[in-house]
């Protein structure tokens, strides 16, 4: 068997003294601050989906066809599992909202539909309902954790129409 030499690193070496710990509860909080964050409540607290910052000023937010459909079931999925991690409650009512639309989403058939043609969304740019395969899961799995929301958060919403 031939030997094989290592190929040496290029660049700058040198030591250093870094923490030895990682605050994955600081991080978490960081995460929920995002995505309670990234919902706009003008539109039924969907979240953005995308970020412009190169190509217009000011920076713009966008929302897109897959954020509905697939994405904010992963923000609620994660939501869940980053409250647990921190235990703060910080947005819990845009949690709350976004909770609301996504299960007023849910058909009978227990899958997550997305209204294509929903007044004031062009970006769906599908003119009937329909359900994003891989959204399903999500959904699913989100809603199994449950939420550390308390329901009179949503009598509230009830109550108010909001």
């Amino acid at each position: 068997m031939p030997h094989a030499t290592p190929v040496g690193l290029t660049g700058e070496h040198y030591e250093d003294t870094v923490p030895d710990t990682l605050d994955l509860a600081e991080r978490a909080a960081l995460g929920l601050n995002y995505f309670t964050g990234m919902t706009e409540p003008d539109l039924d607290h969907e979240m953005y989906f995308h970020a412009q910052f190169d190509l217009s000023s000011p920076p713009v937010l966008s929302t897109h066809v897959t954020s509905l459909g697939a994405c904010q079931a992963k923000a609620l999925e994660a939501i869940a599992f980053l409250r647990t991690m921190t235990g703060s409650t910080k947005g819990i009512e845009q949690e709350a909202r976004m909770v609301e639309m996504m299960a007023g989403m849910l058909g009978d058939d227990g899958l997550l539909w997305v209204d294509g043609s929903a007044p004031g969304k062009p970006w769906l740019q599908i003119p009937e309902r329909f359900a994003m395969v891989h959204g399903q899961g999500r959904m699913a799995r989100a809603m199994m954790r449950g939420t550390s929301i308390p329901a009179t958060l949503f009598e509230k919403s009830a109550s108010t129409g909001s």
